[in-house]
């Protein structure tokens, strides 16, 4: 896979000179192989303040909403996610609630531990999503390496 110069990679195996990792652009994200000397590490603050949070964040038709909470050292997150399959068929997904920062990472849980369960860890500019694939319709997943957008 050739990488444009930015691609965002989340390394998960190093093979020799090859690197297997997640790879996210405009048409979603996927995982694949590349050239160890085509990636360059980031440097990211373990302990972000709250600030570096907030904004709008979005991976492919992805979208978060983070911003500040009336509560001490926490955060309102609002996310909203859609699946297109054949002919006109879409899938959604939202969720919405308050988040207490853990470092550079928040864990949401919408209700009980069997519904909606969302991670966000903050690297930088850019924000690794993963849930557990209960926040929406089929195929919705809000997952990814997401970057902040102005809306």
């Amino acid at each position: 896979m050739n990488l444009e110069p930015g691609t965002p990679v989340v390394v998960y195996r190093v093979d020799g000179d090859w690197i297997c990792g997640y790879f996210s652009n405009r048409q979603g994200a996927a995982p694949g192989s590349v050239l160890g000397s085509d990636v360059h590490l980031i440097s990211f603050d373990q302990n972000p303040p709250l600030r570096a949070w907030i904004g709008a964040w979005a991976g492919g038709e992805d979208r978060v909403k983070i911003q500040t909470s009336n509560g001490p050292g926490k955060l309102r997150i609002k996310g909203s996610a859609s699946w297109h399959g054949s002919g006109d068929v879409v899938h959604t997904g939202d969720f919405s609630g308050e988040v207490t920062p853990d470092g550079n990472h928040v864990h949401f849980i919408e209700g009980d531990t069997e519904s909606c369960t969302i991670d966000l860890t903050l690297f930088g500019k850019y924000i690794l999503a993963n849930d557990n694939d209960r926040c929406g319709g089929m195929n919705v997943r809000f997952w990814g390496v997401w970057e902040r957008r102005l809306r």
